[in-house]
Order: C-alpha cells, then sequence, then structure tokens
C-alpha cells in the first residue's frame, strides 16, 4: 500500500493527490490555517482518500481559524472521507467558507463545524456538501453518508448549509427490509444550526435515503428537505426522515417527498395514533413558525408538532395509498391547512390547542380515509370530502375545556361515509362534537349509506344539515338552553334522530322522500317543533317533554301511508296537525 500524508500551517495553499491504477490507494491530507484570508484547495483522486485522518492517528488535524477564511475539498472516487475522526473539519470564524464534494460510493463527511464570533453583521458561514454515485447495484454497501454537521452563530447574521446527495442506482433491487442509501445524521450526530437566519438545503435523489437528527435553535431559520426515491425496483424502503426540529420564532420547515415507505413505519395507529406525534416528525417551538409537507407516494408516515402562537402548519399535497400523517398544535391564532389529499387509505389527525385556531381539510379525495380534526378553545374548522367509506370525526371545545363560538363546516360527497370508526354506534367518542357556547355545525351530505353522528353540549349553538342521498342514518342532539336546528333532507329509506334538552330550542325539519323514520325528541319548556313532509310510507315520532311548548306537523302534497305518532307531556302545549293524501294516520297523546 502505498500512503501519502502531508500536515501544511500557511496562508493559502493547493494539493493535488491522485492514485494512478492502484486498486488500493491510502491518501491522507492533514492541514491547519490560522489567520484570515486564508484559502485551501484539496483533490483527491482514487480510493479510500482521507482529508484530516491519518492512520493510527486521531487528532484533530483539518482546521481553518479566523475570518474570510475559505475550503475547497473535492474527492473523485470510491470510499474516501472528510473530517471523519476526532472533531472532523473545523472551521472558527466570521465569514468562512467550506465546499466540500464526493464522488462515487460509500463516500463519508464526518463532522463538519463552523462556529462564529457573533459580531459579524452580514451573512457569516457558508457550507456546501455535494455527494454523487452513478450506477450502484447494492445500496446497503454503496451509502454516501453525512454524519454530522454543525453551525454556531452567536450574532444576527445567517449561517448557510446546502447537501445534495444524489444517486443513479440503475438495476438495483432489494428484496426486503430497510436498505440504505444516503444517509445524513448517523450515531448520535446531527446537522445542527444555532443563531438566527440560518438556512438548511438538504436534497436526497435515489433509492432509500435517510435524513436522521436536523436541528435548528434561534429566529427566522429556514430548513428545506427534498426526498426523491426514482427506483420502483424490487421492494425498496423509500425515503426517511426521523427528525427536523427548530426552537424560536419566525422558523420555517419544508418538506417534500417523493417515493415508498418514507417515515418508516412511524405513528402506525388509526387516525394517525390518535395525534400524539411520534417518529417521524417535525418539530417547532416558537411563535410564527411555518411548516409544509408535500408527499407524493406510499406508506408515508409524518408528525408535526408545534408549541406557541401564530404558528402554520400545511399539506400541499398528498398522494398515494396508506399514508399517516398527525399534526398538533399548542397555542393561540395557529393554522392548519390541507391544501389537497388524493389518495386512499389515508390516516390523518390534527389537534390544536387555543384560541383563534382554524383547520382548514379543503380537497379530500378517495375512499377508506380516516380523519379527526380536534380543537380545544375557539376555533374554526372546515372538512371537505369526495369519496367513500371514510371515516370522520371532529371535536372543538371537548376534554374538559369548553368553548365559545367554535364552528364547524363538513361537506361529504360520496357513499358509505361515516362518524363510525370503531363499529360502536354508541361510543360517545364517535361524531362531530361541540362543547361550549355560541357553536355552529353545518353539516351537508350528497351520498348513500351514510352514518352520522353529532353532539352539541352547551347554549345558543346552531346546527344546520342538509342530506341529500338514501338509506342513511343521522342522529343529533343539542343539550342546555336557546339551542336551534335546522334540517333538509331529501332521500328514500332514511333514518334520523334529533334530540334537544333544554329551554327555548328550536327545530325546523324539512323531509322529502319515501319510507323515512324520523324520530325527534325535546325536554323541557318553550320549545318548538316545525315539521314538514312530502313523501310515501314514512314513519314520524315526535315528543316533547315541559311546559308551553308548540308543535307544529305537515304532510303534504298527496303523500299516502304515513304514520305520525305525536306525544306532548305537560301544560299549555300547542299541537297544529295536517296531513294531505290518502292512507295517512295520526295518534296524539297530551
Amino acid at each position: 500500500m502505498k500512503a501519502k500524508s502531508l500536515l501544511i500551517s500557511s496562508v493559502s495553499f493547493a494539493v493535488i493527490s491522485s492514485a494512478a491504477v492502484a486498486a488500493d490507494v491510502n491518501n491522507f491530507v492533514l492541514f491547519e490555517q490560522d489567520g484570515a484570508s486564508n484559502t485551501a484547495a484539496i483533490a483527491q483522486s482514487g480510493q479510500q482518500n482521507s482529508v484530516g485522518y491519518e492512520e493510527g492517528n486521531t487528532t484533530l488535524t483539518a482546521t481553518q481559524s479566523g475570518n474570510n477564511n475559505t475550503a475547497t475539498l473535492r474527492q473523485l472516487g470510491d470510499s474516501n472521507a472528510i473530517g471523519a475522526t476526532g472533531t472532523g473539519f473545523v472551521q472558527s470564524g466570521d465569514y468562512n467558507s467550506a465546499t466540500l464534494t464526493q464522488n462515487q460510493s460509500s463516500n463519508i463527511v464526518g463532522t463538519v463545524t463552523q462556529t462564529a464570533s457573533g459580531t459579524a453583521g452580514a451573512a457569516q458561514n457558508t457550507l456546501t456538501i455535494t455527494q454523487g454515485s452513478s450506477e450502484n447495484s447494492t445500496p446497503d454497501e454503496t451509502a454516501n453518508i453525512v454524519s454530522g454537521v454543525g453551525q454556531t452563530n452567536l450574532g444576527g447574521a445567517a449561517n448557510t448549509v446546502t447537501i445534495n446527495q444524489t444517486r443513479a442506482d440503475g438495476t438495483s433491487t432489494v428484496a426486503s427490509g430497510l436498505a440504505s442509501a444516503n444517509r445524513i445524521g448517523t450515531d448520535g450526530s446531527e446537522a445542527l444550526q444555532s443563531g438566527s437566519g440560518n438556512a438548511l438545503d438538504m436534497t436526497q435523489n435515489g433509492v432509500a435515503n435517510r435524513i436522521l437528527a436536523v436541528q435548528q435553535a434561534g429566529v427566522a431559520n429556514d430548513i428545506t428537505i427534498s426526498q426523491e426515491n426514482g427506483s420502483r425496483n424490487g421492494e425498496m424502503v423509500g425515503n426517511l426522515v426521523t427528525s427536523a426540529s427548530q426552537t424560536g420564532d419566525d422558523n420555517s420547515i419544508g418538506l417534500v417527498i417523493t417515493g415508498d415507505g418514507n417515515g418508516y413505519d412511524g405513528l402506525s395507529a388509526r387516525f394517525a395514533s390518535d395525534i400524539g406525534v411520534s417518529s417521524s416528525s417535525i418539530d417547532q417551538v416558537g411563535d410564527a413558525n411555518l411548516a409544509d409537507l408535500g408527499i407524493d407516494g406510499n406508506d408515508n408516515q409524518f408528525g408535526i408538532y408545534q408549541n406557541g402562537d401564530l404558528n402554520s402548519a400545511g399539506i400541499a399535497m398528498i398522494t398515494g395509498d396508506n399514508n399517516e400523517v398527525a399534526f398538533s398544535q399548542t397555542g393561540d391564532n395557529n393554522t392548519i391547512a390541507v391544501a389537497s389529499i388524493d389518495a386512499s387509505n389515508v390516516d390523518f389527525g390534527a389537534l390544536q390547542s387555543g384560541d383563534s385556531n382554524t383547520a382548514d381539510v379543503t380537497e379530500l379525495k378517495g375512499d377508506s380515509n380516516a380523519v379527526l380534526l380536534r380543537q380545544y378553545g375557539t376555533n374554526a374548522l372546515t372538512l371537505e370530502v369526495d369519496g367513500g367509506s371514510n371515516t370522520l370525526r371532529a371535536e372543538q371545545g371537548t376534554s374538559g375545556a369548553s368553548g365559545t363560538s367554535n364552528d364547524i363546516e363538513v361537506s361529504i360527497k360520496g357513499t358509505g361515509n361515516s362518524t363510525d370508526y370503531d363499529g360502536t354506534s354508541n361510543n360517545a367518542l364517535n361524531g362531530l362534537l361541540q362543547s361550549g357556547t355560541s357553536n355552529v355545525l353545518s353539516l351537508t351530505i350528497q351520498g348513500d349509506d351514510t352514518l352520522f353522528r353529532t353532539n352539541q353540549a352547551g347554549t345558543s349553538n346552531t346546527a344546520t344539515l342538509n342530506i341529500k342521498g338514501d338509506e342513511s342514518k343521522v342522529a343529533i342532539n343539542q343539550l342546555q338552553n336557546n339551542n336551534a336546528l335546522e334540517l333538509d333532507i331529501d332521500g328514500d329509506l332514511n333514518n334520523f334522530a334529533a334530540g334537544q334538552n333544554g329551554l327555548s330550542n328550536e327545530l325546523i325539519a324539512g323531509l322529502k322522500g319515501d319510507a323515512t323514520m324520523f324520530t325527534s325528541l325535546q325536554t323541557g319548556d318553550a320549545n318548538s317543533i316545525t315539521f314538514d313532509s312530502k313523501g310515501d310510507n314514512g314513519i314520524v315520532n315526535l315528543t316533547q317533554t315541559g311546559d308551553n311548548n308548540t308543535l307544529i306537523s305537515t304532510i303534504k302534497n298527496n303523500s299516502s301511508g304515513n304514520i305520525q305518532n305525536v306525544t306532548q307531556i305537560g301544560n299549555y302545549n300547542l299541537a297544529k296537525l295536517t296531513q294531505n293524501g290518502t292512507g295517512n294516520s295520526v295518534t296524539l297523546n297530551q
């Protein structure tokens, strides 16, 4: 084996270390620069070359100390390393720049650290790492690795890290299991930035990419992650982001993923593990932070956690099957926005705790999706669904924290949609639920064979249900006083139940269709029911318990075969019944 090593302390130097034909070459470059405006340009060609390491030597041997220093390190070949031992490659000072390039396979960037003094007023340190390889056949054996990156900025200027890893995998296949190609963060190391206005941009292209840990501490920082798994050979488990976290205000995280098996079995539960927000997570602590996901592929599992005010989390797009996503926000004036989910078997859960929060799922297309939206405080929620056999659940002001002026607006188009997520129709957790005062619920259903339960616990609540379709089952309850319920139902073989408990409640119901069953129960005083039916062979049961109640029921349009049972228990009640058609019957008990 032929070995070369070089130790230089100077203002500027350029080194070229090359291997001609030998299969095994072991070149070492050790350098140290102390001062200002130094330049290091190192190029190595061949295999098993190293910058900052000599066999048997574990001391720090790759450093630049001072301001305005530049390092350009380039390795062309396989199994090369930069900063793989000790504390790795270190730049300390202001306005320093490092560009690290490795071509081919099995290359390692160990640890790269840039530390700024904090006195600079403009952009501080810049780090660019590029790793590329081509025509690899075994991803496990040809991985490129960035083990750890650290930038510390004590002042107000910005650091920048850009990491690009690219693989052209050719005919590579993996029979099963997790293949590891490009990796960022290994053995407990992470990509870490501390300070203000920092930018961290990571791009991985190829089979089975992994980003294990990314962290930023400070304000106005930005993380951008892009992973693309272009191969579909074998049973490859694709991209993985284990953890990306930010601490501070006005931070931004953007995650764009194309490929299969992303997240690799995080969350793994209905309604995204009931919004526990576990592994494969995006974490932000502070105010006015932004996190966005864009996912194109299968089996994705990601969680976003934000703690603070004025935070925003969103999904620009999810396509593919068997995806799992969970969002959790704690604080006020936070926003969750899902622009488009066009997929099946998506499990999505969102939790917001605080006031003036909004959650908008404006387009959920697909079948057999499960969505849970939970808000504690004074909040607004919008959900639009187009598909079949979806399971939907919403909670506002629950878990012992009643809210006021909450708003739920749900629009559903499709067959077999339901709030009955666990097969237990009487489960108190199932449904569109509101607790508190002055809440508003709007539910629009277009489709057959739906099963929905809604519940408003509190006073001065309003619910409006517009339902068009056949063989649906819907139950709605309003508890306490001054509530208003309006139903507009069009379809056959439907079954509806409405309950109101308290004072001065109002029910207005209009039915069109045949063989519909409608049951209403009001308990309390000064309540009113206005019922209007157009259709044949319906069964209606209307009951009021209390004093000074009013009931007006009309069957018209020459309807036939309808049965009405009316019961009023109490004093000073009024019942007005009108039937038009043939074979109709009414039974009244006061």
